[in-house]
């Protein structure tokens, strides 16, 4: 199991608390492994060309519109495009969760600044039948019927016969506001990569992506300075995490793990 997805099951675990206590304490152990793993990490002493300053017109090019990542884009002659609920049957507990469909397959469970990336469609060879992969609340082949305003649907499970409601949200996006006081270290900016499908994507705002390519991914308030990144994630509550980095011409060390320099466009 990823890194990044043992945060993602944990906190929906954490935030359902209906789940069993097997999956969660797995993670517990991955957690123990990788603080273990920070623990005896290199020095995270910043080389002395590595400069840092409050969030500001800070320079560099290749950037990322974070807020277009994870959302809709393409809403032609698409029912399902655009973020619901589940309002009613079948994951209706699951009151944090928002569910997004970009128009084009992707489909992206969200709670607070995590989600997690699937895929659907609703025409599923041509049946037209919804299919939809995401790990909790929709996750199955089902029949559907719109309301008259397309604001609402029923999905029936083609294999219980069991309904769920989705009912269309409010705008909704997983990523937080920027800091005005964020510290940031300009040589951070802009994409990693490890090589193996893992991105991090740091803004000058004080906001950056922590993302397994379609998998999961994770958004955080940050600051940078002393070999430590201060970065605030959600779910239904705040939490705030430190971790080691180090800078060495273009590799980047963040929590015992080296990324290379990437192009922002890899993450889209």
């Amino acid at each position: 199991m990823k890194r990044l997805s043992i945060r993602f099951f944990c906190a929906a675990l954490a935030a359902l608390s209906v789940f069993s206590l097997t999956a969660c304490n797995n993670g517990e152990e991955s957690k123990t492994k990788e603080t273990a793993a920070a623990t005896t990490a290199p020095s995270t002493e910043i080389p002395t060309a590595a400069t840092t300053t409050a969030a500001s017109d800070l320079p560099y090019t290749d950037t990322l519109d974070m807020s277009k990542v994870f959302t809709v884009k393409n809403t032609t002659d698409q029912p399902f495009a655009g973020t619901w609920q589940i309002t009613d049957g079948v994951g209706s507990e699951l009151e944090h969760f928002a569910y997004c469909f970009d128009g084009d397959g992707k489909a992206y469970l969200m709670v607070g600044t995590m989600g997690f990336v699937g895929t659907y469609s609703d025409n599923y060879q041509n049946t037209g039948v919804f299919l939809c992969q995401l790990m909790y609340g929709i996750n199955g082949s089902y029949t559907y019927e719109f309301s008259e305003d397309n604001n609402s649907v029923v999905l029936t499970n083609t294999e219980t016969q069991q309904t769920s409601t989705l009912s269309k949200a409010e705008d909704y996006s997983p990523v937080p506001e920027a800091q005005d006081d964020a510290v940031i270290d300009e040589a951070l900016l802009g994409a990693w990569t490890n090589g193996d499908g893992e991105y991090l994507y740091f803004e000058k705002n004080g906001v950056f992506l922590e993302y397994q390519k379609d998998f999961s991914f994770t958004f955080y308030n940050y600051s940078a300075q002393d070999g430590k990144i201060s970065q605030t994630y959600s779910m239904t509550e705040e939490k705030t995490e430190s971790v080691p980095y180090k800078l060495e011409g273009d590799t980047l060390n963040y929590n015992g793990f080296e990324y290379k320099k990437a192009s922002a466009n890899e993450l889209l």
